[in-house]
């Protein structure tokens, strides 16, 4: 008996992976290639995939024999043999270059052409040791022409793929865009299958759940305080109804409303009523993919959906409700079963669940990327609504590559967009708004006055600024925001010892995660006066609000939702905002270290007419602004190039939502918890299977990193200090207070 994997028969894993497969596949709405014949494709690919483990050599190697490591590999010898297939399956020779899937399963996608480059030698040698009986009578099982070439035959079949590759490289821009993808959706569903075929073996996973009507009967349990609760309840209705009135055939919506309107439970609701409609009208079911920008927000909306799953659902399983990044926790239960590590991960990262809640970071990165790793959840994109909430984060360079992109995918992957935020970036110009009198909510919360101040000012002077605000208002909450941790704790330091009334709270990326988290958790319980300094984490979704806010210059949409954290509530009398323009001992300002200056500029060009500002004016300032920032297209174009020269291995280096600064990752041990699990880390870096190292480490990686600050290289250029990346810090390195003790004045950790 021919083995895939150890006590598991090559015949089960192939027939399972294409069954799996082709459970997984949605029918593309496609141009220019045949959906039956993708789908004829998809079948091939699938079932031979692993045809190049039926030689004597690698069935030596999974019994345990030493074999040459170039003989036992299986991609390159199953892709020719998926090509000739393909070949004489399919007329249309484009479709042999998804055989490319198969070549790369193992590894990562690149422009087609490199993949031309094989050992000839090599192949031959495998060609000659295959099983061609066992091959055979598998494709004559399934209906596909049997192998009876020679390997000259198979070799010239593979040669033809340049010039077909050459073909298509002169083809028009919208069918290289489909190929694009449709190499990517195909790849994608050979991969995810393939992983779970060899974690689940014959188990197949079923799951016939539909998502809840509506969370209105959860609404309707609020208590209704004041005015801003009845107008969010009101603004939660109005976009409900919305749904019966759209026209299912237009995929791309926003809801643009001020901060502190509950956003996540209207936009959450309106996902659901359109997942509702569109099963009901289409017979398609639908997942829900909730997207957002920060990992400090994420663990916050992911506790509001869940809360409010619960209410309506008896049980609220991992296939029901999921939460995926990358320090999430590996835990996956359905039916009240917990499972273990490995099958958790491969089902978390696939997103196999009705609705998950995620990063910017996971969903882009299934987009554009090459890595193995981040498009096997790709497939599970299609027949998707995903909200794309606090969409202001993304940088505005990318945005016609986004339009561009989205726009596809959402027509030929039936997958709906709902951009969420309170300053709505002009991305999409066809995007349809769902609350369809947003200017009346804007003018409603007009909860506070931005106050702009001219003149620069150093940090001295702001100090004194400051603290003269502070001792003239002693019954209330300030917030100050700075651009850079050495400015943030500067500030903090000479505030805290002048002695001023309230309690104290300093945020930054400075201090460990759950250390934030707690201070976060005690500001929002505390009911002294709070004087709060921090950076600029602070800005969106964490829910906190204060009378003055004091926030260095920033582009308009940061200074927005900073402003979102004053007088959230509309508690009583308006709230402040004071935007202030800091500088350095050098004369140089603080957002120079942190932003691009034309953000910058432009953001003083609107400001610079107002000393005060009202709230109820940020709309029309925010469309302005984006306005002057749409006709920024090139770094867009570079992406979109990239597409149609098929340059998969360049993609992710032109699409960075965050630019990498190169920097240590720290563990944190000023606490008992962390002292405990840095113990069980040293112990399982001692395990030599990697497998079972890497398995252990999956049981403690959410706790782990909850101690880990990033500390970017060039704050210890200079410095005597012994770090490696991972090294563990105790008091010496770590001040209680204000985090890491060596900081240059160019951090910027965000």
């Amino acid at each position: 008996m021919l083995l895939s994997h150890p006590n598991y028969p090559l015949k089960d894993h192939l027939t399972n992976t294409m069954k799996r497969a082709l459970k997984k596949y949605v029918p593309p709405k496609l141009k220019y290639f045949n959906e039956k014949l993708v789908k004829g494709t998809l079948k091939i690919i699938a079932l031979t995939h692993d045809f190049g483990k039926a030689t004597s050599y690698f069935q030596r190697y999974i019994r345990g024999e030493k074999v040459k490591s170039s003989l036992k590999r299986h991609s390159a010898i199953s892709f020719l043999l998926t090509n000739w297939v393909i070949r004489e399956t399919i007329e249309n020779n484009y479709y042999q270059l998804f055989s490319l899937c198969v070549k790369n399963h193992h590894s990562f996608l690149s422009n087609p052409i490199h993949d031309f480059n094989i050992d000839k030698e090599i192949l031959e040698k495998q060609f000659n040791e295959l099983n061609i009986d066992f091959i055979n009578k598998v494709l004559d099982e399934n209906k596909f022409p049997v192998i009876k070439c020679d390997f000259d035959d198979l070799w010239d079949s593979f040669r033809e793929l340049e010039d077909v590759y050459d073909e298509i490289e002169y083809e028009e821009n919208n069918l290289k865009y489909e190929f694009y993808f449709l190499y990517i959706y195909l790849f994608s569903l050979l991969i995810s299958s393939d992983k779970e075929d060899v974690i689940f073996r014959g188990k197949f996973l079923s799951s016939n759940l539909n998502v809840p009507d509506s969370i209105e009967c959860y609404i309707k349990t609020f208590l209704k305080k004041n005015k801003i609760d009845y107008l969010r309840t009101k603004m939660f209705f109005e976009v409900a109804k919305r749904v019966d009135e759209l026209n299912l055939n237009h995929k791309i919506y926003s809801l643009n409303a001020p901060t502190g309107m509950g956003k996540t439970l209207t936009v959450f609701n309106f996902a659901l009523k359109l997942a509702n409609r569109i099963k009901k009208e289409k017979k398609t079911d639908m997942r829900i993919i909730y997207c957002l920008p920060f990992l400090s927000i994420i663990d916050q909306n992911y506790e509001v959906l869940k809360k409010a799953l619960s209410y309506i659902l008896k049980n609220l399983d991992s296939d029901m409700l999921l939460k995926h990044h990358h320090l999430s926790e590996i835990y996956y239960k359905v039916d009240e079963e917990v499972l273990d590590e490995d099958k958790a991960l491969h089902l978390i990262e696939t997103w196999n669940s009705k609705i998950i809640v995620t990063t910017f970071m996971q969903l882009f990165y299934s987009i554009f990327s090459n890595k193995n790793k981040n498009l096997k959840k790709f497939q599970s994109l299609s027949n998707s609504i995903i909200i794309l909430d606090e969409i202001q984060a993304i940088p505005y360079k990318y945005w016609f590559a986004i339009n561009k992109v989205f726009s596809f995918l959402a027509e030929e992957y039936n997958i709906y967009f709902v951009l969420c935020t309170a300053t709505l970036p002009m991305i999409f110009k066809n995007n349809i708004e769902i609350l369809k009198n947003k200017e009346e909510y804007f003018k409603e919360m007009n909860r506070i006055k931005m106050r702009i101040h001219k003149n620069e000012m150093n940090l001295k002077e702001f100090i004194d600024l400051v603290s003269e605000d502070i001792q003239k208002n002693p019954h209330k909450d300030f917030l100050i925001v700075l651009n850079t941790i050495r400015s943030s704790k500067e500030v903090y330091q000479s505030l805290k010892e002048m002695g001023l009334d309230g309690d104290f709270y300093y945020l930054s990326t400075n201090i460990y995660p759950k250390e934030r988290l707690r201070r976060i958790k005690k500001i929002n319980k505390n009911k002294n006066r709070k004087i709060i300094v921090s950076t600029q984490l602070i800005e969106a979704g964490v829910d906190i609000s204060v009378d003055i806010v004091y926030r260095d210059i920033a582009p308009l949409d940061c200074l927005n939702q900073t402003a979102g954290r004053c007088n959230r509530h509309n508690e009583g009398k308006k709230g402040i905002v004071n935007i202030v323009k800091l500088i350095d001992d050098n004369g140089k300002r603080f957002s120079s270290y942190i932003y691009e200056n034309h953000l910058i500029t432009k953001t003083e060009e609107l400001l610079n007419d107002y000393e005060i500002i009202e709230e109820k004016e940020f709309l029309r300032l925010n469309n302005l602004y984006f306005k002057k920032l749409s006709i920024y297209k090139d770094k867009s174009k570079e992406i979109l190039k990239t597409i149609e020269n098929f340059r998969y291995e360049d993609v992710e280096n032109k699409f960075k939502l965050i630019e990498n600064i190169p920097s240590l990752d720290l563990f944190v041990c000023v606490e008992d918890e962390a002292k405990r699990i840095w113990k069980k880390y040293e112990e399982i870096k001692e395990i030599k299977d990697v497998f079972k190292r890497r398995k252990e480490f999956l049981k403690i990686k959410k706790d782990f990193y909850d101690y880990v600050i990033s500390v970017p290289e060039y704050a210890l250029k200079g410095k005597e200090i012994p770090l490696e990346n991972l090294d563990k810090i105790d008091e010496k390195y770590y001040d209680r207070e204000t985090g890491f003790r060596v900081i240059e004045d160019k951090t910027i950790i965000l």
